[in-house]
């Protein structure tokens, strides 16, 4: 911050030597020792000015009372006008020698609207810096606002995730224990590990792939505990990509919409398809499911709760804007599919 602010400095110096260069350049085509002087009053009264502006009365007055502003800017800028009409009168009356007869001459008067015009010049640009930092402030602030909104809502949606896949992973090992399986202790196990990763380990932004895919391997062995005669269920992997980082429960609610919509558990016909392919570009992930028949399919939620694919969306343009590609196919009677790309950020 204190290396800015140097920078700033060293800059605004550089521009107000700059203008005084620039007058001196002006006055030399009449005499370079005569037009020394001149170019300092008129740097110093626009200075003087832009100072007074920046530090005291736009910042006082200029949001509070615009009347009162441009009042009192008038009259500095007058009074300002007068001493430097003063002070060069004063400079030719003593130093005549270093103004030359070629050179114009004028009255006070029209000294005083000449630097009056230049000092205004001065007052403009001092109110445009001012309105062109408050705009690039405001932009800021809008951005911040806009990360804010986005995380809140992102945290919010992970409030929404993880209570509905901590109910149905309950519910699968409900009905373990009920059937007094002999595996119950391996699965309690692996209810164990799903929920810490839905408890701890979602809580970060990003999570390695392999967890997501363990994640999905356990919620299909637990639906596979729900009817004693195998499902159709099918999930084939490709992951080229070692260490590929993924936001948390973007795919998993993608599987459990396909159980749902299917209803596999009372449709022998039924099934569900998952494909995931990842390399270090692109991760493609579908889910294809059955539909059981007069069965309408919809994207929202159901009384048990949980996420919808309308949630999975507004997670998708928080967390990948531009990144992605969402598609759902339903319109087939027979089958109902869900597309999801994630491209490289």
């Amino acid at each position: 911050m204190v290396e800015h602010k140097f920078f700033l400095l060293r800059k605004s110096q550089i521009i107000w030597i700059g203008i005084a260069f620039v007058y001196f350049i002006i006055g030399a085509r009449y005499s370079w020792q005569g037009s020394i002087v001149p170019a300092l009053l008129f740097t110093s009264g626009q200075y003087s000015l832009f100072q007074i502006n920046q530090k005291r009365l736009i910042r006082r007055y200029y949001e509070a009372s615009q009347i009162k502003f441009y009042l009192y800017n008038f009259l500095l800028i007058f009074i300002i006008a007068v001493i430097l009409s003063l002070l060069l009168h004063i400079y030719i009356h003593f130093y005549p020698s270093l103004t030359p007869s070629s050179a114009p001459k004028a009255r006070i008067s029209s000294a005083i609207l000449f630097y009056m015009i230049f000092c205004g010049i001065a007052s403009g640009a001092s109110v445009f810096l001012y309105l062109l930092e408050k705009e690039k402030k405001s932009k800021v602030e809008i951005e911040k606002l806009k990360r804010d909104k986005s995380e809140s809502e992102l945290k919010f949606l992970k409030t929404q995730i993880n209570p509905h896949f901590l109910f149905n992973a309950l519910n699968n090992i409900y009905s373990l224990a009920y059937s007094e399986d002999k595996k119950v202790l391996d699965k309690i196990a692996m209810l164990s590990d799903m929920l810490r990763y839905v408890l701890y380990d979602c809580e970060s932004d990003y999570i390695p792939l392999d967890m997501e895919i363990e994640y999905i391997n356990s919620f299909i062995e637990f639906q596979q505990l729900k009817t004693e005669h195998e499902q159709n269920i099918h999930f084939t992997v490709n992951n080229n990509s070692l260490n590929k980082q993924i936001a948390p429960m973007l795919l998993a609610p993608l599987v459990e919409n396909g159980f749902k919509h299917s209803r596999i558990e009372d449709t022998p016909a039924g099934f569900v398809d998952i494909q995931l392919t990842a390399d270090s570009e692109k991760l493609c992930f579908i889910v294809c499911n059955s539909i059981p028949d007069k069965k309408k399919v919809s994207t929202k939620l159901n009384k048990e709760g949980g996420i919808g694919i309308d949630n999975i969306m507004s997670r998708l343009k928080l967390i990948y804007p531009q990144k992605h590609l969402f598609e759902i196919d339903n319109t087939s009677s027979k089958v109902y599919t869900v597309k999801l790309e994630l491209y490289k950020k």
